[in-house]
């Protein structure tokens, strides 16, 4: 028996397993080609969006699929991937080429994949902590410039920002009145929260744990010196993976506590007993935070 097949492969649709969202530099992107019948091992696709960038897909063997991931470069914008055209070597078992028609409505369908290289030009200005108790959480509110919006990290006011933000870049230093120094730096565990209040403000809360460790660091917020904080560009990101390279900054510490401190206890070093006249009974109160004197 012999065989002969005259028509040409075509291409059914484009697809990737990138989820609908912004992707930035460097992010990977993978892409697949399905043909409507084998393709000859080997073979390969070029394939050019809509914004100019191309693709190069290959047949790792004989079969319906050709495979490859587009490495996203700088200078890139786009609000949805797509596929303008292609070019092939690929072809059929019997040697008939693929042909190089876009399938209409099978490209990524279903998903939007926006690519935005653009780093945010985020700032930060001051940051203030204030403690919210003994054995509550702290807070700690960022203020500065582009929190939110395209030019900054890409949520809207009210959103969760704690995703986008790199704790190894913002350390805080604890100045002793002694001059010894200690650092502070937060993982992305001890943060409950990141609230973008608006384009300016961000209002981190830390856990209680978190908080507790930093209040018993050695030499935090002493009288007569002033703790800093360095932030290191970067420390903010976009959606689509971008870090900043304006939010550095080094900042002296500003505190806040409007909590009250309250008295947990009185004791005595006193002995149970009966005291006469001129007898002298040591009594100590406790409170919850430390006392100015």
């Amino acid at each position: 028996q012999t065989y002969d097949d005259n028509s040409r492969p075509t291409v059914t649709s484009f697809t990737t397993t990138a989820v609908t969202g912004s992707y930035g530099k460097d992010a990977p992107i993978f892409i697949k080609a399905t043909t409507s019948e084998a393709i000859a091992a080997g073979g390969t696709l070029t394939a050019t969006f809509g914004f100019g960038g191309t693709v190069v897909l290959t047949a790792a063997s004989s079969g319906t699929e050709l495979t490859g991931t587009y490495v996203v470069p700088a200078g890139v914008s786009t609000t949805g991937l797509s596929v303008s055209s292609f070019t092939t070597t690929a072809t059929d078992l019997y040697g008939n080429t693929l042909q190089t028609t876009v399938p209409a409505g099978a490209v990524f369908a279903g998903k939007t994949i926006a690519i935005d290289t653009s780093a945010p030009v985020t700032t930060i200005t001051a940051v203030e902590y204030a403690d919210n108790g003994a054995g509550s959480t702290g807070t700690l509110t960022l203020t500065g410039t582009n929190f939110t919006g395209s030019n900054g990290i890409g949520l809207a006011s009210g959103s969760d920002a704690k995703s986008y933000l790199n704790w190894d870049k913002f350390v805080w230093t604890a100045n002793g009145a002694d001059g010894a120094s200690s650092n502070v730096v937060f993982s992305a565990s001890d943060i409950v929260s990141a609230t973008l209040t608006n384009s300016t403000t961000m209002t981190v809360t830390i856990s209680s744990g978190a908080n507790s460790t930093l209040k018993a660091t050695s030499g935090f917020a002493a009288q007569g010196t002033a703790d800093g904080i360095v932030v290191t560009a970067g420390f903010i990101e976009d959606i689509a993976g971008n870090p900043s390279t304006t939010d550095a900054a080094t900042i002296t510490q500003t505190y806040d506590d409007n909590s009250r401190p309250t008295v947990t206890s009185f004791t005595t070093t006193a002995v149970t007993g009966s005291y006469g006249k001129d007898a002298p009974i040591f009594i100590k109160a406790t409170t919850s935070e430390a006392i100015a004197a």
